[in-house]
């Protein structure tokens, strides 16, 4: 039996290709009640153990706080860069939708 499904939504691609932290975060977030709180320490903690397992630090800053150390183009909007590095053709060939 063959059933219609829809194409994954952009979003479902993207948790897709995503650490998984991230499905758990929007799974737990989007199951929240109006006016419930979410579990802070679950959400803090399922990227403080991501960072663990990388092997990161977490050095109380943010790379777009200070980009001397970044590429040119990575963070900073006035100098936005399209690399192709982290593409697929399949996603910005105009011609493959």
């Amino acid at each position: 039996m063959k059933t219609d499904q829809s194409p994954p939504s952009v979003f479902q691609t993207l948790l897709a290709r995503s650490p998984p932290e991230f499905a758990v975060y929007h799974a737990h977030v989007a199951g929240l009640q109006y006016g419930e709180k979410p579990d802070y320490a679950l959400l803090t903690g399922l990227f403080r153990e991501r960072m663990r397992k990388e092997g990161w630090t977490f050095d109380g800053g943010f790379d777009w706080m200070d980009a001397t150390g970044l590429a040119k183009g990575t963070l900073l909007p006035e100098e936005y860069v399209l690399s192709f590095d982290f593409v697929e053709e399949k996603e910005w060939n105009p011609h493959y939708m």
